[in-house]
This record gives structure tokens, sequence and C-alpha cells, in this order.
């Protein structure tokens, strides 16, 4: 073997094994794309509808369409088709335009899923509110048309919800009435409403991006009749005249624009301006004379009115271009209501109806006038006629009982009401009787049954009586109070009010006995005399315990005051010591020898002077005395006592061995 052929067969096993595992990955590719070719087919049951696409693809009818080919398509335009379903264009994903007229299908589902929509036009006259589902997934839809159907105000919740949404035709669409909630739609500019049912706009001030509104040619009652029942009396019949005159203000659900001007109807007799059917037969327009608030129609006999039970109104509203005012925000120009149609049909009844009340109950002795009974009743006729009633003649309201008072009314064509009866109940008002006024002893303890019953208090039909006896009297304090009586009758009439002044009376004052002739101690207060005077001394104490200058009849000196003396006299020794704690003027009596307690023994000028025990001899009064007051000597026959000399004595002699040893000490 040469030594290239062993590189040979290595290259190639290395090639084998690279290219096995490619290959097979290669032939799963395949595989899976032609598993997929074959999924991709869009199934479309309906033969119109993939007619219909397969001829925008140039294929057969009947070739299979893909999901490929679907999301071709950017328009689908289905006029007058026979298709009946939609199912398959569901795959159309880059549809941005779909439109449709008198179309055979009923299920309109599958337009939500088509969200690159943004237009949308749906028309016929088999399309109905309840065939379009709600259309808020189709958020970039910037115009839509659903005009020439028959659709409601239900369409209108389905479409307000598009934040896109620029221009909305609703036109020919006599059932829709109302629009206004589309004012929702930030960017709507363009409204078309042209031959719609709107009669009020009142809110279109509200659509702060419209620019345009086409309201024109309004059909009003058309589509959503107005139908009214009204009697005989709402139209002003003249038997003598043979006229009927039917007043416009039966009129309801008229043109009005959004600042509250309503338009008038058309004066205009000619059958293309003013249509009048009376019982299916039309009026001729030679027979109408119309003005701004009514039609008087003539030659119009009594049987022709009282066997009249239809009656329909058709006319033009007086609105031409430019009569009318335009939101601020839009041009006059641009803001179009003109030309509005106006259709009400009448049913007539021939009859008058009282109703009321059946009955009704009054107080007694509280009368009132026919006028206020029929009120409180709710007396009416069914075509407003006034009631009537022999109310005043019949009820006594000074007698409680039961009385029936008859209600008539007749209009003004004649017709009478059935007489209706009502029953009227007066009932007995209780009276309270009681004494007017009565009194109490302070701190008395009485309920209000004792109380009632001290007062007599009674009704005149036996009604128990209430009163605020327990919160009104105050038994603590003397005083007037007012106390208040009720009474309800079972028939739940209350008595009037009656008011009994309670009195609480204070205690009486003590007897305050007359003076004791033995000891007439002054009586006005035997406690706190003004002026008391003692028989046995008529010195006059003011006050016993604390006189004001009382005289002691043993001694006459004035001591002010027994107990604390501003100058007392001891009778045994009548030396004036005006205070013997801190004497003016002290005089130390001949026969008083102080203890070593009570004196002190001076030195200088005066070496002996007495100074109270508990004073300094700095004291400014004894200073005062040691420097003013000459020492008094023992009177002539007056003795010192030997106790106070042997004291006297001891102390010097004490003082002069402390001074002599010190003396010692120091040297």
């Amino acid at each position: 073997m040469t030594p290239v052929l062993p590189k040979i067969i290595k290259t190639t096993i290395c090639l084998a094994v690279l290219t096995v595992p490619f290959a097979q990955q290669h032939t799963n590719v395949i595989a899976t794309a032609s598993v997929t070719a074959s999924q991709d087919n869009v199934a479309i049951p309906d033969d119109a509808l993939r007619a219909y696409l397969n001829g925008r693809l140039g294929q057969a009818n009947d070739a299979t369409i893909t999901e490929a080919q679907m999301d071709s398509f950017t328009i689908i335009s289905l006029q007058n088709l026979a298709v009946t379903d939609l199912t398959g264009l569901e795959y159309a994903h880059n549809v941005t335009r779909f439109s449709c007229t008198a179309p055979k299908f009923t299920n309109f589902d599958v337009l939500t899923k088509l969200t690159k929509l943004d237009y949308l036009s749906i028309s016929g006259s088999q399309v109905t509110s309840e065939m379009i589902p709600d259309l808020s997934p189709l958020t970039n839809l910037n115009s839509l048309d659903l005009s020439r159907s028959k659709l409601t105000n239900e369409i209108i919740p389905k479409i307000n919800n598009l934040p896109n949404l620029e221009s909305i035709n609703l036109s020919y669409n006599n059932k829709i009435t109302d629009i206004m909630a589309l004012q929702a739609l930030p960017k709507l500019n363009d409204l078309n409403i042209q031959f719609c049912g709107v009669a009020d706009y009142h809110g279109i001030e509200n659509f702060s991006a419209l620019k345009y509104l086409t309201a024109t040619g309004q059909n009003v009652g058309y589509g959503v009749p107005i139908n009214t029942t009204i009697k005989s009396s709402a139209l002003r019949y003249d038997e003598e005249a043979q006229t009927l005159y039917v007043p416009f203000s039966l009129m309801t659900g008229r043109t009005v624009n959004f600042d509250g001007f309503v338009p008038n109807f058309t004066t205009s007799t000619a059958d293309t301006n003013t249509n009048l059917v009376l019982n299916e037969k039309t009026v001729a327009g030679d027979r109408m004379t119309i003005t701004t608030d009514g039609l008087t129609v003539s030659g119009v006999t009594k049987a022709d009115f009282e066997n009249l039970d239809k009656m329909t109104y058709n006319a033009r509203v007086d609105m031409p271009v430019g009569s009318y005012a335009a939101p601020s925000h839009m041009v006059a120009n641009n803001y179009k209501i003109s030309a509005p149609m106006y259709k009400h049909s009448f049913a007539i009844e021939h009859s008058l109806t009282i109703t009321a009340d059946d009955a009704i109950k009054y107080i007694q002795n509280e009368p009132l006038t026919e006028e206020q009974f029929l009120q409180d009743i709710g007396a009416v006729t069914d075509d407003g006629t006034a009631v009537s009633s022999d109310f005043a003649d019949v009820v006594d309201f000074g007698a409680p009982g039961v009385y029936v008072v008859t209600l008539n009314a007749e209009n003004s064509v004649g017709l009478k009401a059935t007489p209706v009866q009502v029953e009227v109940t007066i009932l007995q008002k209780p009276v309270i009787t009681a004494t007017d006024k009565i009194s109490y002893a302070k701190d008395a303890s009485k309920t209000e049954t004792e109380f009632l019953a001290d007062i007599a208090a009674a009704t005149t039909d036996g009604s128990a009586i209430t009163s605020d006896f327990a919160d009104a009297v105050d038994f603590t304090t003397p005083g007037d109070y007012t106390v208040t009586l009720h009474a309800e009758s079972a028939d739940g009439v209350k008595a009037e009010a009656v008011q009994i002044v309670v009195t609480v009376e204070a205690a009486e004052d003590p007897v305050v006995p007359d003076p004791d002739p033995v000891d007439p101690v002054d009586p006005v207060d035997p406690v706190d005399p003004v002026n008391p005077v003692d028989p046995v001394d008529p010195v006059d104490p003011v006050d016993p315990v604390n006189p004001v200058d009382p005289v002691d009849p043993v001694d006459p000196v004035n001591p002010v005051d027994p107990i604390d003396p501003v100058d007392p006299v001891d009778p045994m020794n009548p030396v004036d010591p005006v205070d013997p704690i801190n004497p003016t003027n002290p005089v130390i009596p001949v026969d008083s020898v102080p203890t070593f307690d009570d004196v002190i023994i001076g030195s200088g000028s005066d070496p002996m002077f007495v100074i109270p025990a508990g004073m300094n001899v700095t004291d400014p009064v004894a200073q005062q005395n040691a420097t003013s007051s000459k020492t008094q000597l023992p009177k002539t026959g007056d003795s010192l006592p030997f106790e106070n000399i042997i004291l006297g004595g001891l102390f010097i002699g004490a003082s002069f061995l402390f001074l002599r040893r010190k003396k010692l000490m120091q040297r």
C-alpha cells in the first residue's frame, strides 16, 4: 500500500462522518417544508367569498388559497355579493380597508380580527345594530361608514371607544335619535347624521374636536314613532263654529338646538309641507289655518268630533339654514341642522275620569277649604278638567263622625265624569283639664302619677296624659317651675298642650325668742351680739370673749386684753411694766428680785442693768434703755433681796478668778 492510500482512506472516513448528519438534517428540512406548505392553506367555506378572493389573485374560483396569499390583501370590497360567511378573512392580516353593501351574512365578528383596518364601510337595509360587534379592537380605525342601514341608538356604544376615529357617517338611519355619547371620541372632527331622527342637539357643544356636523333633514318621529294618547278635551272643539283647534303644545319631542332654540312648525298648508289625518282621512289644505301656536280645522261636525279617535300630524319644521346658532368652536356653515321633518300620532279618548283617594281623616274644630280638601285627596281628571264637590255643605268640623263627599267633573266639550265618593272622618280632639298651679314644700318627694292626681289632670276622651314633671321640677331648689301636659287619642289626635306652674316653697325661718329679762344680752343675735350689755357691770364689753375696752372692777386700770395686755398693771404691784418682754419704761419693783435666768449683769457706766431673758445687749430697745434710762435705786425703806446679793458676789468672784488665771497663762 502506498503512503498516499492511508491518507485517502482517512480523508474519506472523515468526510463520511461529517456528511451523514448534514444529509439527515437537509432531508428533515425538506420534509418539514412540505408539511408546512400543506398546512398554510386557508379554509374558506363560503364559495362566493372564495371565488371573490381567487378572482383577486387571478386563480380559478375554487383554487386553494394560502395564508401567504391572504396576507397579500390590503383592500376587500364585497359589493352586492352573495357572501353569507366571512370565515377565513381573519387571515387577511394586512387589510386596511373593508367595505360591503347589502351583505347576506349576519355575523361580522371576523372584522374585529382585522386590526390594521383604518377604513370600514357597511351598509344595507338588512344591517342592524345587533349584527355589528363592538369595534373597540380596531384601534387604527380612522373612518367609519355605517350609513343607509337600520341601526338604532344601540350602535353608539359599539363605536365610541375608537381613539383614532376621525370621521363617522351614520346618515339615513332614522332610528338613531341620540348621538351625544360620541363626544367621547377624542379625534372625531366630521360627523354625518343626515336623515336620522335626532331632535335634541344639547351637548353638541361638548364635541371639542368636531369641525363638521351634517344633520340636515332629520326625520323626527318617523323611525321611532311619537305616539300619544289624549282626551278629546285636549282638542278645542267649537260646536257652533264647527271648528277643531289642535294646539301645538301637544307636540312633544320637537327639534331643539343646543342653546334651547325651538323652531316653529311651518304655517304652509300645502300637502308637501303639512299633512293632517283625522280618522285616516287627510284634511285638505284649504280647510286648515295654521299659526305658530296651533292648527284650526274647519267643517268639523259634532258627530265628526265625537267619533274622532285617531289623528296624525306630519309637517316640516321652519328651520332654514342660518336661522339657528352654531357652537362657538364650529364655523356656522359647517354646522348644518336645517329642514327637519316632524310626525306625531294621537289616540283620542272621549271620556272623563276622576281619580282621588277614597278616604281621609281630619281633626275636630280644624276646618279647611274645599280647595285644600281636593288637593289633600289628589282629586284630578285625566284631561285636566277641574273637579268639584259638596264638601262645604256636607262636612261639619264641629261634630266628630263620618261624612260622604261626592266629586264631580265636566269638561269643555260636555263630557261628564262618573261621580266619585270620598269618605271624610272627623276625629274627636281630646282636651286636657287640670288645676293650673300647685305648691310643694322643698325636698318633697312626688312622682308624676301623684302630681297628675294632685292637679286632677284628665282628658275629655280618656286619653292618657303625659308630662315633663320629672325633668322640669327640682325639689331641692325653691322656685316656680312650668310643667307641660300632653295627650294623644287612639287615632293619633293630639290635645293642645297645657302648662301647670309648680312652686317649690322654701323652709320657714325659725322663730326668734324675746330677750331674757334676767340677762338682757342683745337679742338681735344671741350668738353674735352687736352691742351686748352686762347688767351686772354696765361697762360695755362689745364682745365678752374679745372686749374692745374691758375694765376689771377689782382694778380699774385698763388692761386692754387680759391675755395679751397692751399696758397691763399688776394689782399686787402697780409698777407699770408696759410689756414684761419688751417694756417701754420698765421699773424693777423693790420686792422683785430677778433670777439668774432673767438677768445679765452689765458693765461700763451702768454696771448693773437688767436685760430680759431672750434679748441681746445690742438689741435697739436694750441699748436705748442703757443710754437713755438711768438706773433707779431702791426707794427708801426698800431692800434688795439677799439671794441676789449672794449670787452677784459669786459671779464677780468667778469672773476675777477667770481673769487672773488667764493672765498667768499668758506669762
